[in-house]
């Protein structure tokens, strides 16, 4: 499993290029929210290409997962600081960024799923699956669009003070 794992993150970061490609093309909402969907909409039959125990078919869907939570998540680099001024761009980018992991992220922990051991069935972490669209996706619907600034002015330049 690990050895897909790793592929699948190789497949990642080859597509990044594509997806900051599509974001300057069809803008960084659009692909933030349509890569939320396919992870909210790819991990029910995850789930079950992972219980296969059938290393092509775990590949596939590691492969698929990634690719979708690279869109979600390629975007966001450049998303983010379009969202603020210039002189408090990269203090709220941070800010942001941070903030939405730590407050989006630490949802789905709440509610640990039971050790498959301890049921005695595989696919005792099914009820974890709701609970990230449920944390992740009305974030991701309430994302403001980025207003357009007119450019600021270049500082004056001068000969030095002597």
């Amino acid at each position: 499993m690990l050895g897909c794992a790793m592929a699948a993150v190789a497949v990642n970061g080859a597509a990044t290029p594509l997806v900051a490609l599509l974001s300057d093309r069809y803008g960084r909402r659009p692909l933030c929210l349509a890569g939320c969907a396919a992870v909210t909409l790819w991990m029910f039959p995850l789930v079950g290409l992972l219980q296969s125990g059938r290393p092509a078919l775990m590949l596939l869907g590691f492969v698929v997962a990634m690719l979708a939570f690279g869109t979600a998540f390629g975007a966001i680099g450049a998303y983010l600081p379009e969202l603020f001024e210039a002189r408090v761009r990269c203090t709220g980018s941070a800010v942001g960024y941070n903030l939405a992991g730590i407050l989006g992220g630490a949802v789905t922990p709440w509610w640990p799923p039971p050790p498959a051991g301890a049921t005695g069935r595989p696919g005792a972490s099914r009820p974890i699956c709701p609970a990230s669209p449920c944390s992740a996706w009305p974030a991701s619907c309430c994302c403001p669009r980025p207003v357009p600034r007119p450019p600021t002015p270049p500082a004056a330049t001068g000969p030095a003070p002597a």
